[in-house]
């Protein structure tokens, strides 16, 4: 490709999708492949797969089942490659796990996610500050102790809460969905 790819809409697109799929991918890899450093090195390749054909990706379309289909292909590569080994599941197998991965894992992801979106965003005050930061800004808890005039154990303190928090959110508001009641 030519240009500058940091002018590319697409290319921020893809980023921005990928982060917040990546984990379920990484998931899916992680349980058709044993070893732990070739699920990485395969997960690496899908991340450069996506990139690389970013421009094939409908945004319309389910980002996650687009990633898992690229993941499910490399996962398919690399057991051709090792073929010899008789801890590798043939071909039936990965694709059955595929196909639950895409329709389970996907989705209980992205449960997980709209549920600790909708928990974030019901934090107030000093615990939605700290955990902005901390997150989406990547400020140590140094960086915002002294920004807000106050203790690093401080913000320790009130990260631990607001993680507390969120996860009791997080886990009724699941708990409410599979129940039927929405989110």
């Amino acid at each position: 490709m030519q240009g500058d790819e940091s002018d590319d809409p697409r290319l921020d697109l893809i980023t921005r999708r990928w982060v917040s799929v990546q984990p379920a991918i990484s998931v899916f890899v992680r349980s058709v492949v044993a070893s732990r450093a070739e699920a990485e090195d395969i997960v690496q390749e899908v991340a450069l797969t996506v990139v690389r054909r970013r421009h094939d990706y409908d945004p319309d379309a389910s980002f996650y089942s687009w990633a898992r289909s690229i993941a499910h292909f490399q996962v398919m590569n690399w057991k051709r490659k090792c073929a010899r080994s008789r801890l590798v599941f043939d071909d039936r197998v990965i694709t059955r796990i595929a196909e639950v991965s895409d329709t389970d894992a996907g989705d209980r992801y992205e449960d997980y996610r709209l549920a600790l979106r909708g928990c974030i965003d019901r934090l107030t005050g000093r615990a939605a500050d700290v955990i902005r930061r901390f997150y989406h800004q990547e400020q140590s808890a140094e960086q915002i102790a002294a920004s807000l005039g106050t203790t690093t154990n401080t913000i320790s303190v009130t990260l631990t809460r607001a993680r507390g928090a969120l996860r009791d959110c997080v886990a009724a508001r699941l708990k409410s969905k599979e129940a039927g009641h929405g989110s």
